[in-house]
């Protein structure tokens, strides 16, 4: 009994087992069309892949949150490295990048609307939007928060200027790089899901929509589950990518 207790994998089985029993038990005594068993999420799910529905919607959202995301990074890291190097831009920039970050998404797909129509560039515009401040500050933040006594070493070594900063703030600053590119890769996905649903007539946010006009709650929740799975892979993937950049940040500032 002590083993089992000690043994993760086999409580989250049990405890998936006895989730999916109750679900089974709740989803046959009411109305499938608000609450679907998991029996018949799983035969709807193997329709829609087998019509292709699902794969299809599943590839147009990944690629749009994984361009939107890199479109991001490569806004965000830079401008954030200048603002963290740079007094001026950070005077002249920082509160428009805290006025984005605090506008709640929903609030801007009226102009998004407005300005690029039901479309992708709608989609990507409010992707761009919703990821890029993350990663812009945690970036800015790393520059600013580099410790005093690691420039001062790297001084002692002789490098000063574009040296310095290669050598010592630009790795000080990778943790707070990838914390926001992790941070930004979830953004990216919700901003994908908010625009699809709202402002574009394909992807999974799409297809929530078109199977609960139609009251398939199976439908829904196989949309649900595979936005679940594709969150929680880029999220292990983003953790692969920090222990790898963080490695080689330790390394070449020369902090254990």
């Amino acid at each position: 009994m002590l083993r089992f207790l000690k043994n993760k994998w086999a409580i989250r089985g049990y405890t998936l087992g006895a989730i999916l029993v109750f679900w089974q038990i709740l989803g046959q005594s009411v109305n499938p069309i608000i609450f679907s068993p998991p029996t018949r999420v799983w035969g709807t799910f193997l329709g829609l892949v087998s019509d292709g529905t699902l794969t299809a919607d599943t590839v147009v959202t990944i690629e749009t949150a994984f361009l939107g995301f890199l479109a991001s990074a490569g806004v965000g890291i830079p401008l954030g490295l200048v603002m963290g190097r740079v007094r001026l831009a950070e005077y002249a920039l920082d509160p428009y990048v805290n006025f984005i970050y605090a506008t709640p998404l929903v609030a801007i797909i009226p102009l998004a609307l407005i300005w690029f129509g039901p479309s992708v560039f709608a989609t990507y515009f409010i992707v761009g939007l919703h990821t890029t401040p993350p990663i812009l500050i945690n970036t800015m933040s790393g520059v600013k928060n580099t410790d005093r006594s690691l420039l001062e070493t790297g001084r002692a070594f002789g490098f000063r200027g574009r040296k310095l900063w290669q050598k010592v703030a630009l790795p000080a600053a990778v943790p707070y790089i990838t914390a926001g590119l992790r941070i930004g890769i979830g953004a990216a996905l919700i901003g994908t899901m908010v625009a699809e649903i709202f402002l574009y007539n394909a992807g999974l946010g799409f297809l929530l929509v078109d199977r609960t006009a139609a009251f398939d709650s199976a439908g829904v929740v196989s949309g649900v589950l595979v936005i679940m799975v594709l969150g929680i892979t880029l999220a292990e993937s983003t953790k692969w990518l920090d222990r790898n950049f963080l490695a080689w940040a330790r390394g070449a500032s020369g902090v254990s």
